[in-house]
C-alpha cells in the first residue's frame, strides 16, 4: 500500500503490520546490596516459590580491550539485555552517557533454581569535575553495530521505542526481533504500572532507585545524568540492565502460548515498526493548518456568542463543564453527576438532551465542543510539534 511506502517501511516490516491488523575498574560482584549513597532506596529482592531472587554481578567498564573481551563473550549468551543512561528525554536531541549491557547465567536443581545476573555499565558522557577519561560513544556504537550484525541471540529492552530512536542516531539500527519487558507487563494485565521500577517491585518485592534520587527532583537545580557520579549511576544503569533480563526470564514462564505469541511476535515487533513511523514522520503543511486555525476560530467565536445568547445567564467560560453545567441548571435542563458527585456535561449526556431540546442550544454546544477539539488538538498543536532538525 501507498501509506507504508510514503513512511519509508520496507516490505517486511509491511507485512509485519498488515498481520497485527489481522490479528576493569570499580569492578564489582555483588548481591543487590545497598549502596553508600542511595541506600535507603535499595532492599534486598524477597524469594518466593516462583520469582528466585536474582544475583547481579556489576562492574564498571573504562577500557577498549575489557570491552572488547565482554563482546566476545556475548558472543556466546542467547539473551542480552541494553538499555541508555541519557541527558534528556528528546530522542532527537538527547545525548548517550552511559550503556548498560545486562546478561544472564543460570545454575539449575532439583529445589534450588538461581539466575546469575551479569550487568556492565560502560560510561562515555559524565564529564563533571574530576570524571575520570571514559570510552567514547562513537567507539561504543561501532562496536556494537558491528557485534549485533553478527550475533544471532535475543536482545531485551524496557520501553524499545525510545532506545530505538536515539540508537538510530549512532547508526545503530536494533533487531526486528528485539523484546519490550514493557509490553509484556501490559499483556500480563493492562491496569497495572508498566514502568520498570514498578514491574520489578510488583514482581521481586524490590525497590529500585528512581531517578529523582540521582537528579533531583523537578526544578531549577535538577541535574542531568552526565552530572552524576560514575559510581552512582553504574549501580542505577547495571540494576536496570540485569533486572530488566529479569523480567525477561519472568514473563516467559508467567505467560501462557496465546499471551507470549502476543507479546513476542505481535506487540514487540510494533514496537519497532512504530519507532520506524515515528522517526520516518509525517509532513505538515503549517501554513494550511495556521489557515484552518483562524476559520475555526471565527466559527467558534460566533458559535460562542449564540450559546450564550441562548441561554441568556450573562457571559462564561464555556470550556468550564461546571460553569456550563450551572447554566444549563439555570436554563431547566435536567442534569446528573459523575461518581465524584460532580455534574456532568458529558458528550452522553448531552446527546441525551438534544434530543428533547427544542432551543438547539445542546447542539450547538456540541458543535462548538468539536470545533474547540480539532483547533486545540490539531490545527493549532501539529505546527509546533514540527521537528526543527528534518522539518
Amino acid at each position: 500500500p501507498r501509506i507504508f511506502q510514503k513512511v519509508g517501511l520496507d516490505e517486511r516490516s509491511q507485512m509485519q503490520f498488515e498481520q497485527i491488523a489481522l490479528f576493569s575498574q570499580n569492578n564489582q560482584t555483588a548481591t543487590i546490596s545497598p549502596s553508600s549513597q542511595i541506600e535507603d532506596k535499595y532492599k534486598q529482592f524477597e524469594s518466593t516459590e516462583t520469582n528466585k531472587q536474582p544475583t547481579i554481578h556489576r562492574r564498571t567498564v573504562f577500557a577498549e580491550a575489557e570491552l572488547m573481551s565482554l563482546l566476545r563473550e556475548w558472543q556466546s549468551c542467547p539473551v542480552l539485555s541494553l538499555d541508555l543512561e541519557t541527558d534528556g528525554l528528546n530522542t532527537w536531541e538527547c545525548n548517550i552517557v552511559g550503556w548498560a549491557v545486562g546478561w544472564v547465567k543460570s545454575v539449575s536443581g532439583a529445589d534450588d533454581e538461581r539466575s546469575e545476573v551479569f550487568s556492565c555499565y560502560i560510561p562515555t558522557g559524565h564529564n563533571y569535575l574530576g570524571a575520570p577519561d571514559q570510552l567514547n560513544n562513537e567507539l561504543i556504537a561501532r562496536q556494537l553495530k558491528e557485534f549485533l550484525g553478527l550475533w544471532k541471540g535475543q536482545l531485551v529492552i524496557q520501553n524499545t521505542k525510545f532506545e530505538y530512536k536515539i540508537l538510530k542516531r549512532y547508526g545503530i539500527t536494533l533487531p526486528e526481533t528485539t523484546v519490550d519487558t514493557m509490553l509484556a507487563s501490559y499483556i500480563e494485565n493492562p491496569d497495572q504500572s508498566h514502568g520498570l521500577k514498578n514491574q520489578v517491585q510488583r514482581v521481586f518485592g524490590y525497590q529500585m532507585a528512581r531517578i529523582d534520587d540521582l537528579i533531583g527532583p523537578k526544578g531549577k537545580k535538577q541535574k542531568t545524568m552526565n552530572e552524576v557520579e560514575i559510581e552512582r549511576c553504574a549501580q542505577y544503569a547495571c540494576d536496570d540492565a540485569a533486572l530488566t533480563l529479569a523480567l525477561f526470564e519472568y514473563y516467559q514462564r508467567l505467560l501462557n502460548e496465546r499471551q507470549k505469541h502476543l507479546w513476542l511476535q505481535v506487540e514487540s515487533p510494533l514496537a519497532v515498526l512504530l519507532a520506524k513511523m515515528e522517526l520516518n514522520g509525517v509532513y505538515i503543511n503549517a501554513d494550511r493548518l495556521r489557515g484552518l486555525s483562524k476559520s475555526l476560530m471565527s466559527q467558534i467565536t460566533v458559535l460562542e456568542s449564540e450559546i450564550l445568547n441562548k441561554l441568556g445567564v450573562g457571559h462564561f467560560n464555556l470550556n468550564s463543564s461546571q460553569q456550563l453545567a450551572q447554566a444549563l441548571l439555570q436554563k431547566g435542563f435536567k442534569l446528573s453527576k459523575t461518581d465524584r458527585g460532580q455534574l456532568s456535561t458529558d458528550s452522553k449526556l448531552l446527546h441525551e438532551l438534544a434530543e428533547s431540546d427544542e432551543s438547539g442550544v445542546i447542539e450547538r454546544i456540541m458543535e462548538y465542543r468539536v470545533l474547540a477539539k480539532l483547533m486545540s488538538t490539531y490545527t493549532d498543536s501539529l505546527p509546533r510539534l514540527i521537528n526543527l532538525i528534518t522539518g
